[in-house]
């Protein structure tokens, strides 16, 4: 199986005239909720939004679109440094990571992975977080207990447990659509968007 190399954003030969900036498909409906932007880590970040305290404080969706994906098959060994793993089934897994650690996770599981491919280009990841985010999902999914995959507003994706709430990942194609249907959700919660400041690093890993 090819490992799709030339998807890795970090590997982007620039000849050290240019820093490529990735922005999501997401982004111009975060600029109509008021988004405050900032550049980190080579992604152009929703960092805040001006309500989003009364969110936080029931539920909040936070797009994620800097963290690192890798799709793992064969028998890869758990990585030593800040990631989150998910095994889908006894031969693939996911591993999520930090973007400025996911070329050094990719190469420590190469050593041990029959194969590694870097999908970060191709899931979206949004968070749903707050004291009703589980009531709000119930809205959107029949999955109940995680992590799982399976359905979230008619898309296959899968939902992780984060403290406080969950990750979903899905195909990122479709990040307009289930960021706006997520947001449709949140509504009668008195819910809406947050940035990715709302989150702490720590609660992700």
């Amino acid at each position: 199986m090819s490992t799709l190399a030339f998807l890795s954003a970090d590997a982007a030969e620039t000849g050290g005239r240019w820093s490529p900036l990735a922005r999501s498909p997401m982004q111009h409906l975060q600029r109509e909720h008021g988004a405050r932007f900032e550049v980190r880590d080579g992604w152009e970040l929703a960092t805040s939004f001006p309500d989003e305290a009364a969110a936080l404080a029931s539920v909040a969706i936070v797009e994620l679109p800097q963290l690192g994906k890798l799709e793992v098959r064969g028998a890869g060994e758990r990585p030593s440094g800040q990631a989150y793993w998910y095994q889908v089934t006894p031969e693939r897994a996911l591993c999520i990571t930090p973007a400025r650690g996911t070329a050094a996770v990719r190469t420590e599981l190469e050593r041990s992975a029959r194969t590694v491919v870097d999908v970060s280009a191709g899931l979206g990841s949004v968070a749903v977080v707050g004291p009703r985010a589980m009531e709000m999902l119930r809205r959107v999914t029949e999955l109940e207990t995680f992590p799982a995959s399976g359905l979230v507003s008619h898309l296959h994706g899968h939902v992780l447990p984060l403290e406080g709430g969950v990750m979903i990942l899905f195909p990122q194609e479709y990040g307009h659509y289930l960021y706006e249907v997520l947001l449709d959700a949140a509504v009668p919660f008195d819910g809406g968007p947050a940035g990715v400041d709302a989150i702490a690093e720590g609660d992700l890993w």
